[in-house]
């Protein structure tokens, strides 16, 4: 959402649409969003894939609330959703549960990793990056695999229908 960063998505699958958005509030000096987009399955099955980076600094929840409330506002409870990114949110902050209440489940609980956790990437100790799926979908292969090329290790997951 910023001209130097952004949030990116690739796909196998044909790519319907897509849209960017900003994230609230619009006064932060880091600019923040999610891209959205629509992605053909075949056989008339679509899946909404959206991907994020929320607001960094640790004291700041209240922002983050409204940024976690924007994205469940767009999702509205639809099926064959996917919502991932780096959420800058704890497991057991405020507005990890304000997703879990909404109706989305973090693959990494849902395949039982312990800890689970993603940053820093050289000596985790939380996690705070995620992949949301409604309850339509599944996670299998779930991991999180070693790696220093960031400051975070990633979340990786097959997702499928159930």
């Amino acid at each position: 959402t910023g001209h130097l960063w952004g949030n990116a998505m690739l796909s196998r699958y044909p790519i319907l649409e897509w849209e960017n958005v900003s994230l609230p509030p619009e006064n932060l000096l880091l600019s923040r969003g999610y891209l959205s987009a629509l992605i053909d399955l075949g056989n008339g099955q679509r899946l909404r894939v959206v991907t994020t980076h929320l607001h960094h600094v640790r004291e700041d929840a209240d922002i983050r609330a409204q940024q976690v409330q924007a994205l469940l506002d767009f999702w509205s409870g639809e099926g064959l959703t996917v919502i991932m990114g780096d959420f800058n949110v704890r497991k057991d902050d405020t507005e990890a549960q304000m997703i879990r209440d909404a109706g989305l489940t973090d693959v990494v609980d849902m395949e039982g990793i312990e800890p689970g956790y993603t940053w820093p990437s050289g000596g985790p100790k939380y996690q705070i990056d995620y992949i949301w799926i409604s309850s339509d979908l599944i996670a299998k292969d779930v991991a999180i695999p070693a790696s220093e090329a960031s400051d975070h290790l990633a979340v990786v997951a097959t997702v499928l229908l159930k």
